[in-house]
């Protein structure tokens, strides 16, 4: 079987986890079916294709206005089964039209229900909405990572039985409490006994960042050398800076930047709580991750999030934008090292119905049904 992904991103090794399409799961899925097709975008000036192991072909396209002739191209020229659009926008859009004009199946991830976040044109945001409606009409299955963001389809208008939960994957083998922290925390100079309390993603609005310095600032008055790690970029880095000052904690805040996806799970590890202050999160796959390296989660309860941490069990939930409750959760955990073991062992056992190869088994099946009309 021959499956083609359209999406306008995908990840390389060092943002795996933080962007797009990961390259795991574009190795699983060929691995399964037999041929992964991506389209995605390049600053290159021609469009090429790279040929990845397991038969993952990347099909670089620099130019939007390119997308849909190539698409149709590319097609026909693999024989493609199954046309699977990465969100129902513009990939959604491109996807759907090359599925009309060849006659191959449809179906559409959906990541998040939020389409219209990074969109600085009101025309975008305009469109965005008639035209989304049209992908998720056409598509004949789709798939979304949790109930939260089924509920939110239906209420767009859906038909139920066209959803399917797939779940997001975490990979427990790799993020795991074995893992040694201790020379990150020697590299952030944190002495023994030292609350890390740690942040792992982009640095961009909806990710609530500047939620988690105005918290850190109650938490370090009331607790002893507690430092906070962020770990990632984007643009709003400058800017979260800038406040760290303002708010009188930059000593006790270190900015990390971006990270090659592979040292993500030693700062995992060297943490004692992982922080994730998102206004808006379909699954929470860092959450996830924090979770099978034994640590304990303090989150707000937006979308998906009380799917992957349970309350009380494997971590502290707060009501969105309650952020002195938010800093008061995590010197509850801070003080608590004995909550921190339990939850971090209980967040561990559950986090494993989410393991990769789980996950990916399911999502291929969810292929082969689509691509027969079943």
């Amino acid at each position: 079987m021959k499956v083609l992904h359209i999406t306008k991103i995908i990840t390389s090794p060092k943002l795996e986890g933080f962007l797009g399409f990961g390259l795991k799961h574009a190795y699983a899925i060929a691995k399964l079916l037999g041929e992964n097709h991506i389209i995605c975008r390049s600053k290159d000036k021609k469009p090429h294709t790279i040929i990845w192991k397991n038969k993952v072909y990347l099909h670089l396209i620099p130019n939007l206005l390119l997308y849909l002739p190539l698409t149709i191209h590319i097609i026909k020229k693999h024989k493609i089964d199954l046309i699977v659009a990465q969100n129902p926008f513009i990939n959604g859009i491109i996807a759907t039209l090359a599925s009309i004009i060849t006659k191959k199946p449809l179906l559409c991830t959906v990541h998040g229900y939020d389409f219209t976040i990074n969109l600085k044109n009101w025309k975008f945001k305009t469109l965005q909405w008639p035209l989304r409606k049209i992908v998720l009409k056409m598509a004949r299955r789709i798939t979304c990572d949790t109930k939260a963001v089924r509920n939110v389809l239906i209420s767009w208008g859906v038909e139920p039985r066209k959803i399917v939960i797939t779940g997001s994957y975490v990979d427990t083998k790799m993020f795991n409490p074995k893992v040694d922290g201790r020379a990150v925390r020697e590299k952030l100079g944190l002495k023994e006994g030292d609350p890390m309390i740690l942040y792992c993603g982009r640095l961009v609005p909806v990710k609530g960042v500047e939620r988690l310095l105005k918290a850190a600032k109650i938490v370090l008055k009331n607790t002893k050398n507690a430092h906070f790690v962020i770990v990632g970029d984007g643009p709003q880095r400058e800017r979260l800076e800038k406040m760290a000052k303002e708010l009188g904690i930059e000593e006790s805040i270190t900015f990390v930047g971006l990270l090659d996806y592979k040292e993500i799970p030693r700062y995992m590890s060297a943490a004692d709580i992982y922080a994730h202050p998102t206004y808006s999160e379909s699954f929470g796959k860092a959450c996830a991750e924090a979770s099978a390296c034994a640590k304990p989660v303090v989150a707000f309860k937006v979308g998906g999030i009380p799917e992957v941490i349970i309350d009380g069990e494997t971590g502290l939930l707060v009501e969105n934008g309650k952020i002195k409750q938010y800093a008061k959760a995590l010197i509850e955990l801070i003080k608590n090292e004995k909550m921190r073991k339990t939850m971090g062992e209980k967040g561990r056992k559950y986090i494993k119905r989410y393991e990769f190869e789980k996950r990916e088994r399911k999502v291929a099946q969810v292929y082969r049904m689509t691509a027969k009309g079943v």
